[in-house]
C-alpha cells in the first residue's frame, strides 16, 4: 500500500479468500486502494502482525467479511482484526462511516458471532463476493467522503448524486433484540376488555423543523410537509404516515444527498415501526440506512442527530442503544431548533422504560397535554389524567382525548354508563381509525351491546386493527357479537376466521406475544383445548419473557373459556400481580365476557368487591353490568328447539382403554336411532363428539350445538358383560329429566338397554311438549324406535364386530380401512342379514381402491362393493346409508350423474342428514345448479358445522358462484381447524391462479400436501406466469408418474393452455379409467377453452351433464 490512510481494509477467514478477492478486484478497478492479504500473511509472524495493526489503525474503511466460515471458527486471526477495528471505532465521531460489514452468504445478523459494534451499523449483502454496480457506487461515495475526494456542502440543496436506498437484498439491519414494550401493553388489549394507556400511546412528533430559509430546496419543502402531516393534532394514523412516506419518496428523488431530507425520511420510517403499522425488517433497514447516510453527510446537523437517536430508540431498541438515545435527546433538548421534538422523544423513552411519573411531569411542563394524559394513566394517577384530559376537550371535539377518557372510565373508574357517553361522542370517521375503533369495541363488549358491536366492526375498513401496542383481528369482536346474540355457529365461523388471520400474521412474527395471546384465546373459544394449552406454554418461552401478570391473565381466560373453573381458581390463587397491573386486571375480570360462566359464583363476586381499585364504581350484587340506553343488558340467546338433543360420546370406564370403540359405538347407535325419529332434531356425530375429552359445560355445549337437551352416559365392559348408565338433561339449567343405570349384563342384553334408552328419550321429549303419554302414544314411540333400528342385528358378536369396523374406518387411513373391511366381513358372516354391516363392507372395499391401495383393481373393487351394497338394499330397500353408498359408486365410478342424483333424492326423502345434503349439493353443483347447491350445502353445514365433507362442498359451491368474501372466511376457518388438511391449500392455489395473485398461488402450491394435486397446479401456475419452459419441463414427468391416477388433472393442464387435442385425449382416458374427478368438468374454470369444441357436449352427455340432461 502506498498510502494506508486512503486504504480499505478487507478482513476475512482464509476459507473466504475467493470472495474477498472479488470484492478487492472490484474496488481496485474503481480506483480504491485496498489492503488485501492475498498470500496468507499470517505466516509472517510478529512483523506481519504489527503491519496489520498499523493498517487497521490508519485505514479509512474496514470491511469485515462475514460468512458460515467465520461462524464455524470461534478462533482465528480475523477475530483479532475485528476487535482492533471495533476498538478504533469507539474513538471515531458518531455518524462517521468506518466499519462496513459484508455478508457473502445466508448468515443472519442476529446469529452472527461479531463484536457488538458491528451490530450498530448497516450491513451489506454480497453473495459470493460479487459487487453489483449500485453497491460499488455507494462504497465509492463513502470512501470518497472519508478521503476528501468528494466535496459536498451539506444542506445547500445544490448537490446531486446517483445514490439510492438499498434494495431489500443488499443490506440487512436485523434488530438484535426487540424493543421491549411493557408486556402489559399487549396483554390488556389481547384479553379483550382491558385497555391501558400504554396500548394506545399516540405521541405526536414535535413541531416541524425550524422555518427554512428562502433558498430551501423543493426536496426540503416536501419533507417539511411530511413532518407537519404526522404531527397533526389528529395524531398519527396509517393514512397520514402513508402520505408522508410518499412525500419523502418524492423528496429523495429530487435530492438523495441532502442530510435533512434523509433525516426526516428516517424519522418517518421510525414512526412506522414505533406505531407498529410496519415492523418489517425492510422498514427497519431503511430507517437505519437513511439515518446513517445522513450522519455521514452532516454528523452535527441537529435534525440528523435527532433522527439517529430516534432510530436508536425506536428501531434498534437494545438497552445500550436506548441509553445512547436518551443521552442524545437530553443534549438536543437544549438546541432550540429541535428542542420540542427531543423532549417529546425523551418522554416516550422515559415512559417506555417504566419512568412514567418522570415522563408525565416532563410532558406537562412542555405543554404536551396529550402525552401527559397517557403518562399519568400509566403512572396510576387517574385524577391527574382526568385534569389534563378535560383541558384537551375544552376547545371542542378531540378524538385522542376521547380515547384517553374512555380508558379512564373503563379501566380506572369502571363506569359503563360513562363509557357509553364517551363512545357516543365518536364520529363515524373516528371509528374508522384503529385506536378509537379498538377502544369503542372493547367498551361495547364490556356492556354486551351486540348490535352496536357488529355495526362498528362492519364499518371498520380493515381486517386487522393495529395501533401502538395493540393488534387485533376485527372478527374477534364480530364473533363476540354473534355469541352474545345466541348465534353460536356464526360466532365460531368468525372466531375461526380470526384465528386463521392471527396464524397467517405469525408466519413472519413467530414470537410476537400479542399474536400468541390472540391465538391462545381464540383456540380456547373454539374448544381447541390441547392447542390452547400448547400456545400458553409457548408464551412462557418467548424472548423477552412476558410479565407474570400477562401470563396469569391469559391462563385465566383460557381456563374460563374451556370451562375449567377449578383450574381458574387455582391459577388465580397462585398468581401475583404487580401493583401497576392490578387496576386494569380488575376491569378485565369484571367486564370480559370470557368470565360470564363464573359470574354467578359467590367467590367471583367477592373477589371483585374485595379488590376494587380506589375510585372505581362499586360492584353491584348482580352478574351483569348495569344497563344504559347506550349499553343495554346482555342479549338473551335464542331458544333452541325443545325437540332437539345431542348425544355426547359415552365415557369409556373399562379397564381396557381399547374398548373405546364399544363406548363410542353405543353412543353412535343411539344417535343413529334418534336421527330417524320424525320431528326430532339430533346433533350430528362430528359436532357432538367434538366435545369428547373436554370439560365444556352443558350450557356451552347447548349453545354451540343449538340443542335444548343432552344425553350423556358411560359404558363399562369387562369380558362378555357390560354396564351402561345414561342421563337426559336440559341444557339451560342442568335439570335431569331421566336417568338410569343398567346393571352389568350379557352383551346380548345391550340391545334391550339401547332400545329402552331411545324410547325413554323420545318419550320424555314428547311428554314435555304434549303432556303425559297414554298407552297408545307409548306404543307409537316403541314402533318408531323399532323402525329406526331396521338394518341392524340382534347378534351381540356381529354387533361388536360392526362397532370395531366403524371405529377403524373413522381413522381414514390405509391400515384403518383394511381393518374395517375385515371386521365388517366377519360381521356379515356372523349375521348375513346385517344390512348395515354389508354397507360398511362395500364402503371400505371401494375406499381402498379409490385411493390406490388394497389388493384389488378399481374395477374389481367397484364390482365387489356394488354387490355388497346391493345385498344390503335387498335386505332393507330404503336403508339411508346403503342408498348413499350406492350413489357414491354411481357418481365416482359409473360417472353417471343422473343415476346418482336420483338415488340421492331417494335418501333425502327418508334421511336428510348432513352427509346426504352435502352429496346432493355436490351433484347439483356439478350440473351447474349453483343456487340450489348453495341452499343444500348451507343446510348441511347448519346440521353439522364440523362435518368437513359438508364444509368442503360449501367451499366448492361458493367458488363456483364467485362468493369470494364468504369463501375466504371458510378457508380461514378450515386452516385454523386443520392447517395440513389435504387439498385445502390446493383450493387456495386454484383461486389465486385464476385471480392472478402469483405470490399467494406460489405459497399455496408449496403448502399443498397431496403430490398429484400440488404438481399439476404448479405446472398451470408456471404456464400462466409466462414461465412456459419450466412448465413444459415438468409435464412429462407428471404424465409418467400420474397417468393412471390423475388423467383428469393432465387434461386440465392442456385445456388451460388451449391445447384441445391433448385435452380431449386425456379426458377420454380419464373417462375410461373411471376417474371421478371428471364429474367436475362442466363447471371447472380451467376448461373454458373446450366449451365451443364439437366434442364438448357429447362428452358431457356420457357423464349425464349435457345441457338437455341438467335442465
Amino acid at each position: 500500500m502506498s498510502d494506508s490512510g486512503k486504504a480499505v481494509f478487507l478482513s476475512y477467514a482464509s476459507q473466504d479468500a475467493e470472495a474477498a478477492k472479488r470484492i478487492c478486484e472490484a474496488l481496485r478497478a474503481a480506483g480504491v486502494e485496498v489492503w488485501f492479504d492475498a498470500e496468507g500473511g499470517l505466516e509472517h509472524g510478529d512483523e506481519w502482525d504489527a503491519k496489520i495493526r498499523r493498517q487497521i489503525k490508519e485505514c479509512v474503511l474496514f470491511l469485515p467479511i462475514i460468512s458460515a466460515n467465520t461462524q464455524a471458527r470461534e478462533e482465528g486471526y480475523f477475530r483479532i482484526e475485528w476487535d482492533l477495528a471495533a476498538e478504533r471505532a469507539r474513538g471515531i465521531a458518531s455518524g462517521v462511516a468506518f466499519i462496513l460489514p459484508v455478508v457473502i452468504d445466508d448468515t443472519k445478523q442476529p446469529d452472527a458471532l461479531v463484536p457488538d459494534r458491528f451490530r450498530t451499523v448497516q450491513w451489506t449483502k454480497l453473495p459470493g463476493g460479487v459487487v453489483p454496480p449500485e453497491v460499488l457506487q455507494r462504497l465509492l461515495k463513502l470512501w470518497s467522503h472519508r478521503t476528501g475526494a468528494l466535496k459536498h456542502q451539506a444542506g445547500s440543496g445544490d448537490a446531486r448524486g446517483e445514490s439510492r436506498d438499498l434494495a431489500p437484498g443488499e443490506a440487512r439491519l436485523d434488530r438484535p433484540g426487540g424493543r421491549t414494550y411493557a408486556a402489559i401493553a399487549a396483554a390488556l388489549f389481547a384479553l379483550v376488555a382491558v385497555v391501558g394507556w400504554w396500548l394506545l400511546r399516540s405521541p405526536r412528533p414535535g413541531p416541524a423543523p425550524a422555518a427554512a430559509q428562502a433558498t430551501e430546496s423543493e426536496a426540503r419543502r416536501q419533507v417539511y410537509e411530511a413532518h407537519r402531516l404526522v404531527q397533526s393534532p389528529e395524531g398519527v394514523t396509517r393514512e397520514r404516515l402513508a402520505a408522508a412516506d410518499e412525500m419523502c419518496r418524492r423528496a429523495l428523488a429530487l435530492d438523495s444527498l441532502d442530510p435533512v431530507v434523509l433525516a426526516v425520511a428516517a424519522r418517518i420510517d421510525a414512526n412506522w415501526v414505533f406505531y407498529q403499522f410496519d415492523k418489517s425488517e425492510e422498514r427497519k433497514q431503511q430507517a437505519a440506512s437513511r439515518a446513517e447516510r445522513a450522519a455521514v453527510l452532516a454528523p452535527q446537523e441537529p435534525m440528523v442527530r435527532l433522527a439517529r437517536a430516534q432510530v436508536f430508540a425506536w428501531v434498534i431498541g437494545t438497552p445500550s442503544m436506548q441509553a445512547e438515545a436518551e443521552r442524545m435527546f437530553r443534549e438536543l433538548s437544549a438546541v432550540e431548533e429541535v428542542a420540542s421534538a427531543a423532549n417529546l422523544m425523551l418522554g416516550i423513552l422515559l415512559r417506555d422504560s417504566g419512568r412514567t411519573g418522570e415522563a408525565a411531569t416532563l410532558y406537562e411542563k412542555i405543554g404536551d397535554l396529550h402525552n401527559a394524559g397517557w403518562a399519568y394513566l400509566g403512572a396510576q394517577r387517574p385524577e391527574d389524567a382526568a385534569r389534563v384530559i378535560e383541558r384537551q376537550l375544552k376547545d371542542g371535539h378531540n378524538r385522542n382525548a376521547l380515547v384517553q377518557k374512555l380508558v379512564l372510565n373503563l379501566n380506572f373508574r369502571e363506569d359503563l354508563h360513562a363509557v357509553g357517553e364517551v363512545i357516543a361522542q365518536f364520529t363515524p370517521s373516528d371509528l374508522q381509525q384503529d385506536s378509537p375503533a379498538g377502544l369503542a369495541l372493547n367498551g361495547l363488549l364490556a356492556g354486551r351491546n351486540a348490535d352496536r358491536l357488529l355495526e362498528v366492526v362492519n364499518g371498520f375498513p380493515r381486517e386487522v386493527m393495529a395501533s401502538p401496542g395493540y393488534l387485533a383481528p376485527k372478527r374477534v369482536f364480530s364473533g363476540w357479537a354473534h355469541h352474545l346474540a345466541g348465534r353460536a355457529e356464526l360466532a365460531r365461523t368468525e372466531w375461526s376466521a380470526a384465528l386463521a388471520t392471527v396464524q397467517e400474521l405469525r408466519r413472519n412474527r413467530t414470537d410476537d406475544v400479542t399474536l400468541l395471546l390472540w391465538q391462545a384465546l381464540l383456540q380456547s373459544r373454539l374448544g381447541l383445548e390441547a392447542e390452547a394449552d400448547a400456545t400458553v406454554h409457548l408464551i412462557r418461552s418467548v424472548t423477552p419473557v412476558p410479565t407474570p401478570g400477562l401470563i396469569l391473565r391469559v391462563e385465566l381466560s383460557v381456563n374460563a373459556a374451556l370451562g375449567r373453573t377449578e383450574r381458574f381458581w387455582a391459577t388465580l390463587a397462585a398468581g401475583k400481580l404487580p401493583a401497576d397491573e392490578r387496576t386494569p386486571t380488575h376491569s378485565w375480570l369484571r367486564f370480559s365476557p370470557d368470565f360470564d360462566v363464573l359470574r354467578a359464583d359467590p367467590r367471583f363476586q367477592a373477589f371483585l368487591r374485595e379488590n376494587l381499585p380506589p375510585g372505581a364504581k362499586a360492584v353491584e350484587p348482580v352478574p351483569a353490568p348495569t344497563p344504559s340506553s347506550l349499553l343495554p343488558a346482555p342479549a338473551r340467546p335464542s331458544m333452541a328447539d325443545d325437540k332437539s338433543v345431542a348425544v355426547l360420546a359415552f365415557a369409556n370406564l373399562s379397564d381396557d382403554k381399547g374398548n373405546e370403540y364399544f363406548s363410542d359405538g353405543i353412543s353412535e347407535e343411539l344417535m343413529t336411532v334418534l336421527q330417524k325419529i320424525p320431528g326430532l332434531h339430533v346433533a350430528a356425530r362430528s359436532s357432538a363428539f367434538s366435545f369428547k375429552g373436554t370439560k365444556a359445560t352443558a350450557q356451552e355445549i347447548g349453545a354451540k350445538l343449538g340443542v335444548a337437551h343432552l344425553v350423556e352416559g358411560s359404558v363399562q365392559k369387562s369380558g362378555g358383560r357390560v354396564k351402561i348408565t345414561a342421563r337426559l338433561s336440559r341444557v339451560t339449567n342442568g335439570e335431569e329429566l331421566w336417568s338410569k343405570s343398567f346393571p352389568a349384563q350379557e352383551l346380548k342384553d345391550v340391545f334391550v338397554a339401547q332400545e329402552e334408552i331411545a324410547r325413554a328419550i323420545v318419550g320424555e321429549l314428547r311428554e314435555r311438549l304434549t303432556g303425559a303419554l297414554d298407552e297408545k302414544a307409548s306404543g307409537e314411540i316403541a314402533a318408531l324406535v323399532r323402525a329406526a333400528e331396521r338394518g341392524g342385528t340382534q347378534d351381540p358378536e356381529a354387533q361388536e364386530l360392526f362397532l370395531q369396523g366403524r371405529f377403524a374406518a373413522r381413522e381414514i387411513s390405509v391400515e384403518g380401512a383394511a381393518r374395517a373391511e375385515n371386521f365388517y366381513r366377519r360381521a356379515t358372516e356372523r349375521d348375513p342379514k346385517f344390512a348395515r354391516a354389508w354397507v360398511g363392507l362395500g364402503e371400505s372395499v371401494f375406499w381402498q381402491a379409490s385411493n390406490a391401495v388394497g389388493p384389488r383393481t378399481l374395477d374389481q373393487a367397484a364390482e365387489d362393493a356394488r354387490r355388497a351394497i346391493q345385498h344390503a338394499l335387498a335386505l332393507e330397500p330404503e336403508l339411508p346409508e346403503g342408498l348413499l353408498a350406492l350413489a357414491g359408486i354411481q357418481y365416482s365410478y359409473d360417472l353417471d350423474a343422473q343415476a346418482a342424483r336420483a338415488t340421492v333424492h331417494r335418501v333425502l326423502a327418508v334421511a336428510p342428514t348432513a352427509p346426504v345434503l352435502a352429496a346432493a349439493a355436490g351433484l347439483e353443483s356439478a350440473q351447474g345448479h349453483q343456487e340450489a347447491a348453495l341452499a343444500l350445502a348451507r343446510r348441511a353445514v347448519a346440521l353439522d358445522p364440523l362435518d368437513e365433507f359438508a364444509r368442503e362442498t360449501l367451499r366448492a359451491v361458493l367458488f363456483n358462484l364467485g362468493h369470494f368474501d364468504e369463501l375466504q372466511a371458510e378457508w380461514r376457518r378450515a386452516l385454523a381447524a386443520s392447517p395440513d388438511m389435504a387439498f385445502l391449500h390446493g383450493e387456495l392455489a386454484r383461486w389465486a391462479i385464476l385471480e392472478g395473485r402469483w405470490d399467494e398461488a406460489e405459497r399455496a402450491v408449496v403448502l399443498e400436501k397431496v403430490e398429484w394435486s400440488r404438481d399439476y397446479l404448479r405446472i398451470i401456475l408456471l404456464w400462466r406466469q409466462g414461465r412456459k419452459a419450466e412448465a413444459e419441463a415438468l409435464l412429462p414427468t407428471y404424465e409418467q408418474n400420474h397417468a393412471g391416477t390423475a388423467a383428469y388433472q393432465i387434461a386440465l393442464v392442456y385445456a388451460d393452455r388451449g391445447d384441445r387435442e391433448q385435452a380431449f385425449a386425456w379426458l377420454e382416458r380419464a373417462y375410461r379409467h373411471h376417474d371421478g374427478g371428471i364429474m367436475g368438468l362442466r363447471v371447472n374454470p380451467f376448461c373454458k377453452s373446450l366449451h365451443g369444441d364439437p366434442r364438448w357436449q357429447p362428452l358431457l352427455r356420457k357423464l349425464g351433464l349435457a345441457e338437455e340432461q341438467v335442465k
